[in-house]
């Protein structure tokens, strides 16, 4: 049990360092931020979970915790996911070397590189279906641009109201195509990962990932939301327009947390019923 917890977390750690660097550096390209200072920072991260879940993975072919590590095991996680883990490593070392090497380029290409490490490994591997790893690849894409919106957007003192209203109307522009294509795509992916609508409904890896589409339909909701109501409000009243949108934001970044959690259970512990 507490093995599994571990498998979880440090799942949930690169799942959402990968999707929020690679939303932060979508934003900064498409002018919502100047700069992402965490680059280096959540690269690193991807590092710590990328090997945390390597060693975990041994311990549990080894008999789980407490027992002495069998290193013969190393040769055979790195054979089964050497793919996914090399677009990993890849990835966070671009990032992390843009830091000290400032060139622009580096940090584009290693957030396209882990988003590409998704399509690599897991569930989807398993299916014989080659555009599979293609659709997740797009659908972890569009994803994180959303991921990262509480994060960009959220209204600080030292940003003034004209400015915050910008980004967010560059971010709305695109959020009412890329949010709806995909909660689309991953309706598509959980239909097919759990073998069609019945086993959906039937099994506990189906019911867990319609549990994150739930969560997913809601903060679509608060988006609205907040393009809506929230974005008119901050132009009207840009106090309590500031605070309203604080609460959304805050309240779709817990949404997010539920559903990386969500995922991180339904392909450690669950997995498609086949």
């Amino acid at each position: 049990m507490a093995l599994d917890a571990l498998l979880i977390a440090a799942k949930a750690l690169l799942y959402a360092s990968t999707l929020l660097v690679a939303g932060l550096v979508v934003h900064h390209r498409l002018g919502i931020v100047r700069t992402v200072p965490l680059v280096a920072t959540l690269g690193t991260l991807i590092l710590i979970a990328v090997s945390l879940r390597f060693i975990l993975m041994m311990m549990q072919l080894s008999g789980g915790l407490g027992e002495p590590i069998d290193w013969a095991m190393a040769p055979i996680i790195w054979e089964v996911n050497r793919a996914q883990i090399l677009a990993f490593l890849l990835g966070a070392g671009s990032l992390i070397l843009g830091r000290f090497v400032a060139h622009r380029v580096l940090p584009p290409v290693g957030a396209v590189v882990l988003i590409v490490g998704f399509g690599l490994g897991g569930h989807t591997v398993a299916v014989d279906d080659p555009l599979l790893p293609v659709v997740v690849m797009v659908h972890v894409g569009l994803a994180a641009f959303w991921f990262a919106a509480p994060m960009t957007l959220f209204p600080r003192e030292s940003a003034p109201t004209p400015e915050l209203l910008v980004k967010l109307e560059r971010f709305s522009q695109l959020a009412i195509w890329v949010v709806p294509l995909a909660l689309a795509l991953g309706t598509g992916l959980l239909l097919r990962l759990a073998g069609g609508l019945e086993a959906t409904f039937a099994t506990n890896y189906g019911q867990l990932l319609l549990v994150k589409l739930a969560f997913a339909l809601v903060a679509l909701t608060i988006g609205a939301y907040n393009t809506k109501v929230a974005t008119a409000r901050l132009r009207s009243e840009p106090e309590i327009g500031s605070r309203l949108l604080q609460r959304t934001l805050t309240a779709e970044a817990v949404l997010f947390v539920f559903i990386l959690v969500s995922v991180a259970v339904a392909t450690t512990i669950l997995g498609p019923e086949r």
